[in-house]
């Protein structure tokens, strides 16, 4: 989803003496912490939610529904989806210059990636590529160094940042730079 988008939240919420209320909460953090998104909404399966901006690639939604005794049950997103800016990064190739395309194995991967391209032009300067991988947000977590082997590159990713830390599941994007060409491509990282 993108911020500012409208999406449906829609449920089913049942009780042998009715339901009065319901509470919707969504959550960036895999469930750690929530925010309400509404309180107080009729039982009626449908609630339009304006997308916050909130960038996240391990969002989740739950909804508790109360009975007339105050009595709760509650349900969340069978899996997480994404909130992305929309001014992040996304898939793109600009006019090719000097390489052929980025090739991702396996994709969505869980231990790492293979990152592989091809040359066209055998001239070009190793200090003037760069292969970086970004979240959602667009925001820099690795820098990764190429390995030339005969006319083709290729490099792995094991999920971790700059800093050697682990990142959480959600979708990258790789982005190989040469001077005005670049190349983006996204990568589902599932642990």
């Amino acid at each position: 989803f993108v911020v500012g988008d409208t999406c449906d939240i829609t449920w089913l919420a049942d009780d042998n003496i009715g339901v009065e209320s319901i509470s919707i909460l969504y959550s960036i953090d895999a469930g750690i912490s929530w925010d309400t998104i509404a309180t107080g909404e009729p039982n009626d399966s449908l609630y339009e939610w304006v997308i916050p901006n909130t960038p996240s690639d391990s969002c989740l939604v739950k909804i508790l529904a109360y009975d007339p005794s105050l009595n709760i049950g509650e349900d969340q997103s069978d899996s997480y989806f994404s909130i992305s800016s929309g001014v992040g990064i996304e898939e793109n190739i600009s006019s090719p210059v000097s390489f052929a395309r980025l090739q991702i194995k396996p994709n969505p991967f869980n231990e790492k990636v293979e990152i592989e391209l091809g040359m066209q032009d055998v001239g070009c300067k190793m200090e003037d590529i760069s292969l970086q991988i970004f979240d959602v947000t667009g925001r820099k977590v690795r820098e990764i160094s190429l390995l030339p082997f005969n006319f083709s590159l290729g490099a792995t990713w094991d999920g971790k940042n700059d800093h050697g830390r682990r990142l959480p599941s959600g979708i990258y994007y790789c982005r190989l730079s040469q001077g005005s060409y670049t190349e983006t491509r996204k990568i589902l990282f599932m642990k």
